[in-house]
């Protein structure tokens, strides 16, 4: 799963800027460049096709396929929303904010004062710091079990022997992961 920093987020970190220096044109250039950095965070790479056993009855199931039907639950709803992904994101935009805000200024600052210097790849390897951090978040929404998380059905709760949804293994929960990548 793929989700992205909503505009709204990168609008705020923009819009709160500070620049200094005389040369628009470069810096124009630059801010183009940073906004085709991305920071994906979920569950990613090898791990997303790791395969769950499943009963005789069912298919077995990928993580991201487990991941998604937790975080959106599922259409007859059996299994209910629980998401911890949107739920973080929601619950940390105006630190998410603030953090961007700070990457951005923080790569601005790292690069020459003369000319911009590679402003994109400043905020990369800033965008790599926060995404350790929101990583840590939505790991610790899984562990403790979200705001207002239905609670698992007896069913659930007596086949895998514990109250916690979406902990059973830590698999879920050990395979968040984040990438920066820049798109073309």
């Amino acid at each position: 799963g793929r989700i992205r920093a909503p505009a709204a987020l990168l609008t705020s970190a923009a819009s709160r800027l500070t620049v200094r220096g005389p040369d628009l044109a470069k810096l124009t250039s630059a801010l183009a460049a940073v906004a085709k950095v991305r920071l994906v965070v979920g569950i990613q790479g090898s791990e997303a096709a790791d395969i769950e056993e499943a009963s005789e009855s069912k298919r077995p199931l990928t993580l991201v396929e487990i991941g998604s039907v937790h975080e959106f639950g599922t259409k007859d709803g059996k299994i209910p929303e629980r998401s911890f992904l949107r739920g973080t994101l929601d619950k940390k935009e105006s630190a998410y904010g603030k953090a961007l805000t700070g990457a951005l200024q923080r790569a601005l600052d790292e690069v020459s004062i003369d000319g911009i210097g590679d402003v994109a790849g400043a905020f990369a390897r800033q965008l790599d710091v926060l995404g350790l951090r929101v990583v840590r978040d939505v790991q610790t929404t899984i562990r403790d079990s979200g705001p207002g998380w239905p609670p698992n059905a007896p069913l659930t709760i007596a086949l895998k022997g514990s109250s916690k949804p979406l902990i059973d293994t830590g698999r879920l929960r050990q395979s968040i992961r984040h990438a920066v990548r820049v798109e073309p």
